[in-house]
């Protein structure tokens, strides 16, 4: 499942991400039940249009471009982008900090230290030139 982000304070809409799932909710429910991270929506924005913004406003709207707005440069972009996946993944850990959620002490070291790296990508030698990686791929490495 596909979901869109959109800029906090502009609306406008910034890219697409592959939704995750929750498994402790799923669980309970007995149905998938999918993290969304904040600013961000699972409907489909509008394609892009000549002369307008795409923006998030209670469902997507075209809103007309009034001056000429001066672009990011492409690094700046492509940090924003980064750091946005990178808070994403860091929410999608934050349940395994509680005390009561039914893990192991072993396992939520291992979060503890997921967290870790995921809060030294922005200092990394290589960024925003890198792969950050699931707590998956983490652990695997």
């Amino acid at each position: 499942m596909k979901v869109y982000l959109y800029d906090e304070k502009t609306k406008e809409y910034l890219y697409e991400l592959e939704a995750r799932i929750d498994p402790l909710e799923s669980k309970k429910q007995g149905k998938d039940v999918w993290l969304q991270p904040a600013n961000s929506t699972f409907t489909a924005p509008l394609s892009g249009k000549e002369g307008y913004l795409v923006v998030y406003d209670n469902g997507w709207q075209y809103k007309e471009i009034l001056e000429e707005i001066p672009l990011q440069s492409t690094e700046t972009s492509l940090k924003e982008e980064k750091r946005i996946e990178r808070n994403y993944l860091l929410q999608s850990t934050d349940k395994y900090m509680l005390s009561d959620y039914p893990i192991t002490e072993e396992q939520r070291e291992q979060y503890k230290q997921y967290r870790q790296y995921l809060r030294d990508v922005p200092s990394s030698d290589n960024f925003p030139d890198i792969e950050i990686k699931n707590f998956e791929n983490w652990k695997g490495a």
